[in-house]
């Protein structure tokens, strides 16, 4: 996307300004470019002129992004101050410019709803509730997740597995798996894995759901191994051990 950051900059500038203006994110884009909107957020501008050609679509998808992104961040008072630290602590762990990268963040996420968590994310870490590090782990996995497998997250506070949602989860690293005994669940056809929250997960939870069940609760990594006692090493080592 060819965008220039410093419209972002600008535009949260004026969250205050964008809060009064009661923005109803479930609108069209067609919609929401306004004058009214526009004279406030200076993406819209650029984007009015493009809004009804097909050509334009990744446009006006990211401009839409944008807007809920923004107005999701302005719901909340936030010092002008503490925005500016946080771009800062971007920079030093990027090494690019925090509004840059911001802008990258939202351009590369594929769901409307996926801007609400960002705006989210964005605000705890400048609240210092989440470290940069922890931020930048997060937005990758928000990245990577299709929206239909991250609203399953919640399930693995406790030991659980859905075929095809497990593992895209995994992929992300926001749950690892807590489980292995082959065979013990659904009759073996899960392959005896059970999966909970990772850290990354746990983080998602809390502060881009904000749901306030965000720890895992599950009984904690399991390889299904139990003591072996003398009288089977004895028989392991004179070939004389069966399993049956």
């Amino acid at each position: 996307m060819d965008f220039d950051s410093r419209l972002l900059s600008d535009s949260i500038s004026r969250l205050p300004d964008i809060k009064r203006l009661k923005i109803d994110r479930n609108k069209d884009i067609a919609e929401l470019c306004t004058d009214a909107i526009g004279t406030v957020i200076p993406i819209i501008p650029l984007i009015k002129t493009s809004v009804n050609s097909y050509a334009h679509y990744k446009e006006r998808k990211f401009a839409k992004r944008c807007i809920i992104f923004l107005s999701s961040l302005s719901d909340v008072d936030m010092t002008q101050e503490k925005l500016n630290d946080f771009i800062k602590e971007l920079y030093k762990h990027t090494q690019e410019d925090g509004y840059d990268t911001i802008v990258g963040m939202i351009d590369r996420l594929d769901n409307e709803n996926k801007a609400l968590i960002l705006s989210k994310l964005v605000r705890h870490c400048a609240e210092k509730e989440l470290g940069v590090a922890e931020f930048l782990r997060v937005v990758n996995a928000l990245e990577r997740t299709p929206f239909s497998d991250l609203k399953g997250l919640s399930k693995y506070v406790q030991d659980f597995y859905e075929a095809g949602e497990s593992e895209i989860l995994a992929a992300s690293g926001l749950i690892i798996q807590t489980n292995i005994r082959p065979g013990v669940w659904n009759n073996g056809n899960d392959g005896g894995f059970k999966y909970g929250l990772s850290k990354v997960g746990e983080n998602m939870l809390r502060y881009g759901f904000e749901s306030s069940e965000s720890k895992y609760q599950g009984e904690g990594i399991d390889i299904g191994m139990r003591p072996i006692s003398d009288s089977v090493i004895e028989d392991i080592i004179n070939g004389t051990y069966s399993n049956s």
